[in-house]
């Protein structure tokens, strides 16, 4: 049975970049977001990151931009100043897999997580500048409550200087710890297959004991992704389920577990390639 949608209200608080949501009785919600630079002050001329920093309450979740039952992931306007532009797609850490009656699966954020955003700076832009967003979201546990917030935050420009002269700011643990889940490529010495055929996928990963694939929202939709989607060994099968006429595609992100290695891998592979076509 899927969660019911409550209604909530929303107060934003200041103008620092912090927003909460607020249920009818004046309790605190279950999910706060701010808006803030991991790296310092931006810089002129260059390509810097913001992120959006949500934190949920203890058996809540927030939804993952892919594939999902139930849900929806949280949904961003950026209100830039002039010249301020994005530089790329918001980068989402890869998630983690939750399974509810029904049954459902869903990919969801537990107690924290940051959206990234790559932001590229004009060169007259020293000083300060207001960057904001306006957000909504979904944050569930047995009842699902909508959310929103207008986020503002002042943050610092400063001038470029010579990369040498200068070394790079020291990444805050917190951040680098999201960051590290943020797909990348196959590497092309992974030696990774994956193969598109009708109705099926195969996904082989060398030296693999686990490999968990999480569908996003273009990908042809797995016919059992909760059973099929994670796989203890090398060798991951998907049966999919294309429309009439709609060649199969698999993309998605790879969280693949290598030998000994404490801490997985995550990568991100797209192929709409038939029969035995492949991505390495």
């Amino acid at each position: 049975m899927r969660a019911s949608i409550l209604m909530a209200t929303t107060a934003v608080v200041g103008s620092v970049g912090v927003a909460v949501m607020a249920q009818p009785g004046g309790q605190v919600g279950h999910a706060t977001v701010r808006l803030w630079s991991p790296m310092g002050p931006l810089v002129a001329g260059r390509t810097g990151i913001l992120v959006l920093d949500f934190k949920i309450d203890e058996g809540w979740h927030l939804y993952w931009d892919g594939l999902n039952d139930s849900g929806f992931p949280p949904e961003i306007e950026w209100k830039l100043p002039p010249g301020f532009e994005l530089a790329g797609p918001v980068q989402w850490p890869a998630p983690v897999r939750h399974v509810s009656p029904g049954p459902i699966v869903d990919h969801i954020y537990e107690k924290r997580v940051m959206l990234m955003a790559p932001i590229r700076v004009p060169k007259n832009a020293v000083g300060t500048a207001q960057i904001g967003a306006d957000l909504k979201w979904l944050v569930c546990k047995d009842v699902c409550l909508p959310g929103d917030a207008h986020l503002v935050d002042t943050v610092q420009v400063v001038a470029a200087s010579d990369p040498a002269d200068t070394p790079p700011p020291r990444e805050p643990a917190e951040y680098t710890a999201f960051r590290a889940r943020v797909p990348v490529p196959v590497p092309k010495d992974a030696g990774v297959e994956a193969r598109v055929g009708g109705d099926a996928a195969d996904i082989r990963v060398p030296g693999a004991t686990r490999i968990t694939f999480y569908p996003l929202a273009a990908c042809t939709p797995p016919a059992d992704i909760i059973n099929e989607g994670s796989i203890n060994g090398r060798h991951l099968h998907l049966a999919l389920v294309p429309k009439p006429g709609e060649e199969p595609r698999l993309a998605g992100v790879l969280e693949v577990v290598l030998g000994s290695e404490p801490a997985p891998r995550f990568w991100s592979i797209d192929t709409s390639l038939a029969g035995s076509g492949e991505q390495k």
